[in-house]
């Protein structure tokens, strides 16, 4: 081979070289057989063409070219290699490293499966194209330091400005805590002392109460011991009074739920009413009666002769050593009341009165309910006139006797109650045995002996017509003024009772029942004599009380 062929040889060895270094250096290859796509960055950054593109770190291909837009922002055209797919929601960065070239990093999004969306590998419009981040400049941290810089500057004045009056609260506040913690010690030391006296006082008093308890002890222990028989004994009585006020009440609850005895106290009642009616016929009738001139002559002879009667009936009872004082009988008696004097011109309204022979009063008729009323008859006289009105009197105060007497010694009451719903959680096991589902009316009878007496009795039956709680009272009553109390048998259990009242109002207040300690208690308004409304909670002291309202009628 000639000197020129191996020059024009070298010449086309060199020329394939330097293309070869130039087509791996500029990735052609890649840029003419991958596809493009494009991101708009706002500058390039010193960013050249055929710069690296890499994904997470992989490359894919490289920068084909870059063009300045319009408005001085850039569009960077990426030639990236085939199957290689970008996420959607990628970023772009340009990563300039200290030394090197610029590069752009491509970054998937987070938690990317394989069926996400990818960008179309196709350059699509500037406002579709994903926006690229630029890297921070010299400048830009420089502009940002300065900025902090001018910040720093900022607080170091204002806090040259507040520091005097900082040191001077912090001095105050170092002082306070100084005064606050000597005061402290001292107080500390102050009721140390205060605890330590009062731990020496409780220490000996807790000494004696000791020895006290234990001569309490000793003393009870040898009262036992010396009184066992006789406390063994009273709780054999109280055994068998329990069982005895068992039986008792079991027979009341029999009488009380016996179909016989609830018809006779309804047949009862319907005599009653026939009776009341009766009454009030006879006393219309007597009304009419003694509207009669003659029928009322007779009825004051009649009690001119009970007076007579009365007055020998008093002069024998003193006769047999007992206390008489009849006027004209008996000596040193109260003298009749004077007789009102009498109108010489009066006109007389009534027939004057008649003398009956051997009697001691006179009459308005003749001896004869037969006789002329024309006959000649004696005037009424002063002494008649004032036994009459003694005669009145003393009828007056026996009727007023008999009636005190009747209700001094029975009295009858009945009360009529309901009671509230029982409150939600109420089961039979926390509730009182007396107080079921039931809301009432409940019906009570109560018969009161010797009601107005300082000791009484109470008799009674509680609910009536209920065949679960029917239950039954016998306790014994003490009264001191407005206030009683008392003890026994109470809705058929052990119980006590106490009430007061003053004026129109009245507590009252009822416990019983030792299996299920139960107390009760009433505020109590009297509408009249005879009428009373009560109101109140029944069980007060547990959580399934009932409230109840009610009224009281006595006879």
């Amino acid at each position: 081979m000639s000197k020129q062929a191996q020059v024009g040889l070298f010449t086309v060895l060199g020329l394939a070289a330097v293309f070869a270094v130039f087509y791996i250096i500029g990735d052609i290859g890649t840029r003419s057989s991958g596809y493009k796509i494009a991101a708009h960055f706002t500058g390039a950054s010193g960013l050249r063409t055929a710069a690296g593109v890499f994904l997470s770190g992989v490359p894919i291909g490289a920068v084909d070219k870059i063009d300045l837009l319009p408005d001085y922002t850039t569009e960077v055209v990426m030639a990236i290699k085939p199957g290689y797919n970008i996420p959607v929601g990628s970023k772009f960065l340009i990563q300039a490293p200290l030394t090197g070239e610029p590069s752009i990093l491509i970054q998937p999004p987070k938690n990317v499966d394989a069926h996400v969306p990818t960008l179309p590998h196709e350059i699509v419009p500037i406002a579709q194209q994903p926006r690229g981040v630029n890297p921070a400049s010299i400048s830009d941290l420089l502009e940002q330091g300065q900025g902090e810089v001018r910040r720093l500057d900022v607080i170091l004045a204002t806090l040259q400005k507040t520091e005097p009056q900082l040191l001077a609260e912090l001095k105050s506040t170092l002082e306070n805590a100084n005064d606050l913690t000597t005061n402290a010690n001292r107080s500390l030391t102050t009721l140390t002392d205060k605890v330590q006296t009062l731990t020496d006082s409780l220490q000996k008093n807790l000494t004696v109460a000791s020895n006290n308890v234990v001569d309490l002890t000793g003393s009870l222990n040898d009262v036992v011991k010396r009184d066992s028989g006789q406390v063994d004994s009273l709780l054999a009585q109280l055994n068998t009074t329990s069982k005895s006020f068992g039986q008792t009440v079991d027979s009341l609850r029999d009488v009380a739920t016996n179909p016989q005895v609830k018809q006779n106290l309804i047949n009862t009642t319907r005599d009653f009413a026939a009776t009341a009616k009766t009454f009030a016929e006879l006393t219309n009738d007597f009304r009419q009666v003694t509207g009669n001139t003659q029928t009322q002559a007779q009825l004051r002879d009649v009690i001119a002769q009970l007076d007579a009667t009365a007055q020998k009936v008093d002069s024998l009872v003193g006769s047999l050593g007992g206390e008489s004082s009849v006027y004209g009988v008996d000596k040193g008696a109260t003298p009749a009341p004077a007789p009102p004097p009498v109108d010489p011109n009066a006109v007389p309204t009534s027939k004057p009165l008649y003398k009956r022979p051997g009697s001691s009063s006179s009459s308005t008729v003749p001896p004869s309910a037969t006789a002329d009323a024309s006959a000649p008859q004696d005037g009424a006289t002063a002494g008649g006139r004032a036994k009459r009105v003694a005669t009145n009197a003393k009828l007056a105060a026996l009727k007023a006797r008999l009636g005190t007497f009747t209700k001094d010694l029975v009295e009858l009451q009945v009360r009529v109650s309901v009671l509230a719903p029982q409150r939600p959680g109420s089961t039979r096991r926390n509730v009182s045995p007396l107080l079921t589902a039931d809301r009432g009316p409940q019906s009570d009878f109560n018969l009161f002996v010797l009601p107005h007496g300082k000791t009484g009795l109470e008799l009674g039956v509680n609910d009536i017509g209920s065949e679960r709680t029917t239950t039954a009272n016998a306790m014994i009553l003490n009264r001191i003024g407005t206030f009683t109390y008392g003890g026994g048998i109470e809705y058929s259990r052990l119980g006590v009772t106490a009430s007061i009242a003053r004026g129109a109002l009245g507590l009252e207040t009822r416990a019983y029942d030792l299996r299920h300690p139960t107390l009760d208690s009433y505020i109590n308004y009297v509408a009249n004599r005879k009428v009373q409304i009560f109101a109140g909670e029944r069980d007060i002291t547990h959580a399934q009380r009932r409230s109840v309202l009610g009224l009281q009628f006595s006879f």
